[in-house]
This record gives structure tokens, C-alpha cells and sequence, in this order.
């Protein structure tokens, strides 16, 4: 989430097994770019090099999502406050 803030085109690889929730939310709005491997990984940066719009595009997209999501960090510190008090 936090490249999403910074306004990040978004790559990940295929392990993202404690992500995968917010991975499948990035996919799902066209945030984000999963690559399968190392060569794929260099084609699609050097593609988004060359390509501004579609860096842009993931990007802002990125940004969209984390924004409607941000909930989710103040509904877990809500939960987890009454023992962070007693610590």
C-alpha cells in the first residue's frame, strides 16, 4: 500500500502469498502489473520507461485504490487499541 501512496507504478512477482488480498484489488482496478520472472520483471520496467501515459495510469490507479482502502490500517489499530493501552 505504501507504494500506492507514493504515487508507484506497481510490479510484483508471483509470491505475494501475505498480500494477496490487496494484490487481487490492485488487479481488479488495473493498478497494478504482476510479473512471473526476472525477464519479465526487466521488460515490463523498460516497457513503462518508455511508455509515460501507462506508467501514469498505474500509478494514479495505484493511488485510487490505496485512497478507498486507507480504512483498513484505522480499523485495525481501533481493534487492536485497547491492548496496546494495557501494554
Amino acid at each position: 500500500m505504501e507504494a500506492a501512496k507514493l504515487d508507484c507504478a506497481i510490479l510484483y512477482g508471483p509470491s505475494m502469498d501475505n498480500f494477496k488480498d490487496f494484490c487481487h484489488i490492485l488487479e481488479v482496478d488495473h493498478a497494478a502489473l504482476r510479473v512471473r520472472n526476472e525477464e519479465a520483471l526487466a521488460q515490463t520496467i523498460i516497457d513503462l520507461l518508455h511508455d509515460n501515459k501507462r506508467r501514469d495510469d498505474l500509478a494514479a490507479a495505484a493511488q485510487r485504490a490505496a485512497d478507498r482502502h486507507a480504512h483498513v490500517l484505522d480499523d485495525m489499530l481501533a481493534v487492536l487499541q485497547p491492548y496496546i493501552e494495557t501494554v
